[in-house]
């Protein structure tokens, strides 16, 4: 009797067993069948991604940013939507990708802020819903000379369906961009050795530009490999690639995608934070995924027998024409808000002229790696700004808020490069400190951080709040200047971009 419980229960077991395999599968199936398209290789089109990559000119390194940061990110200077950050069924991912490097650029050279058109070059480019590279990209935008606000008559994205029925001339192309140059350089990272290839890429990154990454699944099982990554883990998560070097091409697949930042914080995370065209999941609010720095920067694969690179990263460059008041649309104050369950991202860009004493500020969560408090700003003019930059914690306390950045530090970048810091404002120097205290600007608490700095003008400079030995929670980094003494004719711009805002 006992051995028949036995034999019953073990059986019940190996049953449950299968039905919870069964679940898992049927969950793998449905996660990577959903808005996952990638662009289709044949042979031609192989050639074609090989020769670009083998014939660009290699891109410049600017050996003049000697000290690269711990982390570092462009995605503040696009304007996107994660929720509308999705190509659906159309295999127009190079699209995605080499648009959101135009908009990052865009913001960083001209200081516009506005969402660009994908739909404008799925419907008047050469093809609609199939692959393509950053030459298509390039020949598109050096014909058409200009780049579209998303907002304009049917220039939002359409075609997540692959229907391609929206036509060309149904696109309004007022207002516009106007786009005088183009170009694209291979980033060299292959037979340089692994850090010289991840120095070069944060260069880039450090340079304020996105970087444009063409990857190749070589078969099948790579392919869902990937999808399964971005559809059942979280953004926390890091995808290692070696898996996919020194296989036979068979049945592959390509995908772009963009390079927004990267975390270097060894040995906890090292990683690139790369933005997909594949929407949001419950874990991937942002539309974000981390590759593995520590990756193979050789991988190949074969191929009609020869070796070919799996991962190609290029960076864009472009010139833009002066801004039109004709093609132009002027913002003083604009605000963007995404939501999820139980965090939000918000964007804001604010232009604030002389006249008055004025105070920016960012509250969030301080946590670790890519959870920095990050304010921006811009100043226009040909004269430096006296700004005073703090670095909030404890005083957050009066407010009900009990998980405060205990100890706040603060660093000062331009253009990626460290120029300042500090951890107590007590320890600064005696002139800051003075200076701080004539214009009722000393921080309430010793453990919060303060520094006054002379701001270069038309430079992008990035105050980042950070907690003493990794220690988390909220925190605010504040921005002020005294407008009266400011040059005549200075402005300021701020940009701020935060992710895990806490939704209260």
């Amino acid at each position: 009797m006992i051995k028949k419980h036995f034999l019953f229960r073990m059986f019940c077991q190996g049953c449950f067993q299968l039905f919870v395999s069964f679940l898992l599968f049927v969950q793998c199936i449905f996660a990577t069948d959903e808005f996952t398209t990638l662009m289709d290789l044949d042979e031609d089109f192989l050639r074609q991604l090989e020769s670009e990559y083998l014939c660009a000119p290699i891109a410049e390194i600017n050996r003049s940013i000697e000290s690269l940061r711990d982390t570092d990110s462009v995605l503040q200077f696009l304007d996107y939507i994660p929720e509308d950050y999705n190509q659906g069924a159309c295999g127009n991912c190079w699209q995605w990708a080499s648009t959101s490097c135009l908009g990052i650029s865009l913001y960083v050279q001209e200081q516009i802020f506005d969402r660009l058109s994908v739909q404008y070059i799925n419907s008047c480019g050469p093809s609609c819903c199939t692959g393509g590279s950053v030459g298509n990209f390039t020949n598109f935008y050096t014909e058409r000379q200009k780049t579209i606000p998303w907002s304009n008559t049917n220039a939002d994205w359409q075609d997540g369906d692959a229907s391609c029925d929206t036509l060309c001339n149904s696109i309004s192309e007022n207002p516009f961009y106007p786009i005088s140059d183009i170009s694209y350089a291979a980033i060299q990272t292959t037979n340089v050795g692994q850090e010289t290839a991840i120095n070069n890429l944060k260069n880039i990154i450090a340079q304020n530009k996105a970087i444009y990454l063409g990857i190749i699944f070589p078969t099948d099982a790579d392919i869902q490999n990937f999808r399964n990554h971005y559809n059942l883990q979280g953004e926390e998560d890091i995808w290692n690639s070696d898996f996919m070097c020194g296989k036979q091409f068979n049945n592959g697949a390509g995908h772009g995608v963009c390079v927004v930042g990267y975390i270097d914080i060894p040995p906890v995370n090292r990683s690139w934070i790369v933005l997909n065209s594949w929407g949001t999941r419950d874990e991937r609010p942002n539309c974000l995924f981390q590759l593995d720095m520590d990756m193979n920067y050789d991988c190949q694969y074969f191929q009609n027998g020869n070796w070919h690179y799996n991962f190609k990263w290029y960076t864009y460059s472009f010139d833009f024409n002066p801004p039109s008041t004709t093609t132009t649309r002027t913002t003083t104050s604009t605000t963007r808000t995404t939501t999820s369950p139980t965090t939000s991202t918000t964007r804001t860009t604010t232009t604030i002229p002389g006249g008055s004493l004025y105070n920016l500020s960012t509250r969030a969560f301080v946590g670790s790696g890519i959870d920095d408090v990050e304010g921006g700003l811009i100043v226009k003019g040909t004269e430096k700004r006296r700004v005073v930059f703090h670095g909030i914690g404890p005083w957050l306390e009066q407010f009900g808020i009990s998980n405060y950045l205990i100890d706040p530090k603060i660093d000062l970048y331009m253009n990626g490069v460290w120029k300042d810091g500090n951890d107590n404002w007590e320890d600064a120097d005696p002139w800051e400190k003075e200076y701080m205290a004539e214009h009722g600007l000393i921080p309430d608490f010793s453990r919060e951080s303060a520094l006054v700095y002379d701001i270069d003008p038309d430079a992008n400079w990035t105050c980042v709040v950070r907690g003493v030995n990794n220690s988390t929670g909220m925190g605010l980094v504040a921005i002020y200047s005294p407008s009266a003494e400011a040059p005549t004719g200075t402005a300021i711009m701020k940009i701020n971009k935060k992710s895990n805002i806490i939704t209260e």
